[in-house]
């Protein structure tokens, strides 16, 4: 057996005890302990626990300490590892909260001149994502935000607007601001205009753009030629107690135009009452475009009509009709009305026309006399553009009639138009006097009409035409029916509520809301490019902007 040549197997206990006060001073004491005996080859020997302590009590003077012992044994066939300390993790730093630092006012822009800001924020984590999620006040389709931020387009409309945006970080953060933006009017353009008219202008005067006249009626009736423009500034041009009426003509190709230098702000009234109009338009190919016609007589009823037509080629566009209380007699009335007869070739395109006969509750009956938003009686050979229109509040009427014999060819277009909450209905089609024939109804928006009298989204009344066609059309909530034919049919439409939420950046049955898409909405790409379908909407934009045209008025960017 081969000798051991170690030492005798000595335990060596080396302990360091560490005091804090009111002992020793930290790491001031070492105690060497030496444990003398036989100790086996293959063994370690330990001192026992409590013995240690009572040498360590007695020697010291202390009840209690901790100790680091470090344990050598001569002989031992085996080293204990040191221990690896676990390192302590470094906390990850919370971004900062994320906020929209742009100012709560944009710098202004001006209608039809291209326009960009861009939006900042800080704190969060980049990437951020941007967009608008409401518009309150003259919104611009025109106008869009980038994810990056940058706030962008050509505004049309001027005014002063309240935009909500929002930004979402790379961890979800997100926050939201208001912010408010004025577009201002474009400057005139002299370059094509002929004559001129200001309210401080004077009908003595040559109606030139430093010496303008005083009322448009007079310079269309004894200045204005086939082919001219009649430039009407902003104002208010009220007649007191005579109609505004236009008798001269223009020509095929050559309209007299009569426009307001600043879309919506030129208001033409009058303070007359009875079965009387604000606006009569006896000649043929004349324009009238950009105005306000309202009464300025605020008793319940006032007077029957808005604007009354017996020419034929007449445009009424970008205009606002209001306001008006017909007394709902056997005389009738309406927004924008065409006598029996007149109106071949008219063109009816984004007007806004809204409160006819509302406040008079003699409308409401379902007995009463119509009255209605736009109101056209072809003749045999009539043909009409009804287009981009909004119409509501129409009350004890339709949106939108038509009522007669129109038997030729041409195809009549009613389109991209939004009808909600009038007494009646959205749409009618009434034959009278012979076939009525040869209308395109697409791609309109007909919600909760039939208030009063509970009748239809769109309904045929005694129609014999096999040439109509509806189609593409989003109808919901109509009181009698979304669909009342007697030999047409609906295709290729859809039926979704309003009050849903997913149509419109923000819906209002009164007229109060955004009727504008929202991003997402079902109206996006769901229209028909059908023959007469308008090429731009009511704001201006063209379209259609995606892959098919839009239902209603506007065409979303999206």
């Amino acid at each position: 057996m081969r000798r051991n040549n170690h030492q005798p197997n000595n335990l060596v206990l080396l302990a360091r005890a560490d005091f804090g006060p009111p002992c020793l001073p930290l790491g001031s004491a070492e105690l060497r302990l030496l444990a003398i005996g036989k100790l086996p080859a293959n063994r370690y020997s330990i001192f026992n626990e409590g013995e240690i302590l009572k040498l360590i009590k007695r020697v010291f003077g202390v009840s209690s300490l901790m100790v680091l012992a470090t344990v050598t044994a001569f002989g031992s066939r085996h080293n204990r590892p040191t221990p690896t300390p676990t390192p302590t993790p470094t906390p990850t730093p919370t971004p900062p909260a994320l906020a929209i630092t742009s100012s709560g006012t944009l710098p202004s822009g001006v209608a039809s001149t291209s326009y960009t800001t861009s939006l900042t924020a800080t704190g969060g984590t980049t990437p951020y994502n941007w967009a608008i999620q409401s518009c309150s006040g003259v919104c611009n389709a025109g106008l869009s935000l980038s994810p990056a931020g940058v706030f962008s387009g050509t505004p049309v409309n001027s005014g002063a607007s309240t935009y909500t945006v929002g930004v979402i970080d790379a961890n979800g953060q997100s926050a939201s601001a208001s912010l408010n933006l004025t577009i201002a009017a474009a400057t005139p353009s002299s370059s094509t205009a002929n004559y001129f008219v200001s309210p401080s202008g004077s009908d003595s005067n040559p109606c030139t753009q430093t010496s303008p006249c005083a009322t448009p009626d007079y310079v269309v009736n004894n200045k204005a030629a086939a082919g001219d423009t009649v430039q009407v500034a902003a104002g208010v041009y009220n007649n007191g107690g005579s109609q505004i009426n236009l008798t001269n003509s223009g020509s095929a190709g050559h309209y007299i135009t009569v426009t307001c230098a600043t879309r919506g702000a030129c208001t033409l009234e009058n303070s007359i009452s009875g079965n009387n109009t604000v606006v009569e338009i006896d000649g043929s190919y004349v324009v009238l475009d950009g105005f306000v016609i309202t009464s300025a007589n605020t008793s319940v009823p006032n007077l029957n009509l808005g604007i009354y037509i017996t020419g034929n080629h007449v445009n009424i566009t970008r205009s606002i009709v209001h306001g008006i209380q017909p007394d709902c007699s056997s005389a009738g009335g309406g927004g924008i009305n065409v006598a029996t007869g007149g109106g071949s070739g008219d063109v009816f395109d984004s007007n806004l026309i809204y409160d006819i006969g509302w406040a008079n509750s003699t409308c409401h009956d379902s007995g009463a006399v119509q009255v209605h938003g736009i109101n056209f009686e072809p003749n045999a050979a009539a043909s009409v553009t009804i287009t981009n229109n909004i119409v509501y509040h129409s009350a004890g009427g339709w949106g939108i009639q038509i009522q007669g014999a129109a038997s030729g060819s041409t195809q009549s277009v009613v389109s991209n138009n939004l009808l909600f909450t009038n007494g009646d209905g959205g749409i009618v089609l009434v034959q009278s006097g012979g076939t009525l024939d040869f209308f395109n109804v697409t791609n309109n928006t007909i919600l909760d009409n039939g208030v009063f009298s509970s009748r239809c989204g769109v309904k045929e009344l005694s129609v014999t035409g096999t040439h109509n066609v509806y189609q593409n059309n989003d109808a919901n909530g109509n009181a009698g029916g979304d669909y009342c034919f007697t030999t047409g049919s609906q295709s290729a439409g859809i039926s979704v509520d309003p009050s849903l939420g997913t149509t419109f950046v923000n819906w209002r049955a009164d007229g109060s809301g955004d009727y504008h898409q929202k991003a997402g909405s079902p109206t996006i790409n769901n229209g028909t490019s059908s023959t007469g379908a308008p090429t731009t909407d009511l704001d201006g934009n063209p379209r259609p902007q995606g892959a098919a045209y839009d239902i209603g008025a506007y065409e979303s960017p999206n």
